[in-house]
């Protein structure tokens, strides 16, 4: 479901952002909603591949 490739985690008051970052290009949001409280980028993609959200 989710691109593979570099990503990032960003998390404020309970919400949260998974960006993936490709080089030389804009980062594009994968994931913006409930911070599930996942340690890394792929963490967070995993368990939400399996959430089916």
């Amino acid at each position: 479901m989710y691109d593979k490739g570099p990503h990032i985690v960003l998390r404020r008051d309970g919400v949260c952002i998974v960006a993936k970052t490709p080089d030389g290009d804009m980062p594009q949001i994968e994931y913006w909603g409930r911070d599930f409280a996942f340690d890394t980028a792929e963490d967070a993609l995993r368990q939400l591949d399996m959430r089916a959200i």
